[in-house]
């Protein structure tokens, strides 16, 4: 959680039924105590022809502060851009928590991951920052890992097995 509360990046990596799902359900209900917006983006089953609409739509609806109208862009891609410029402008903690990423089809997963890296790259440019946890299988490892990836986190996970006092203490 402090992680996430530093601006920091997370990536959980592992098959299903071993509790990334839990340690997101742990680390939402600690950063909603404490944070004006912890955005859940929930990848399980989208339909692929509106998935990037479904997501915007998520997004916008936790954060409502972003005006309905947005002059950088439409679509995923310009509403990234418009959080970029909330958090250049506000002094505001945004910690995204978005599990099964790699639920989305691959182009959709790149350009979400491609967004997050220039999110993260702001690096203290503004007045706010950017938390991310994001979980996903070993199939998500090509896009988060390596010198060709969309995106490299600050920390990466690799959860073999839930042990539920282990990640209570963690969280």
């Amino acid at each position: 959680i402090q992680q996430l509360e530093d601006g920091k990046s997370i990536i959980l990596l592992g098959p299903r039924g071993v509790g990334k799902q839990r340690v997101i359900n742990e680390a939402q209900s600690q950063l909603t105590k404490s944070h004006e917006f912890v955005v859940r983006l929930r990848c399980d089953s989208p339909d692929s022809q509106f998935v990037e609409d479904a997501l915007v739509s998520d997004i916008r609806r936790q954060m409502p502060s972003l005006s309905t109208h947005t002059e950088l862009g439409s679509g995923l891609k310009g509403t990234l851009q418009e959080i970029r410029s909330f958090l250049e402008t506000n002094s505001v903690r945004i910690v995204f928590l978005v599990s099964n990423l790699d639920a989305l089809p691959l182009a959709t997963a790149r350009r979400l991951l491609i967004a997050f890296r220039e999110l993260k790259s702001m690096g203290g440019a503004g007045l706010g920052s950017f938390g991310l946890l994001v979980t996903g299988s070993a199939d998500l490892a090509p896009l988060v890992y390596g010198a060709d990836s969309e995106f490299t986190p600050d920390h990466q996970h690799i959860i073999q097995g839930l042990d539920h006092d282990f990640f209570c203490g963690q969280a």
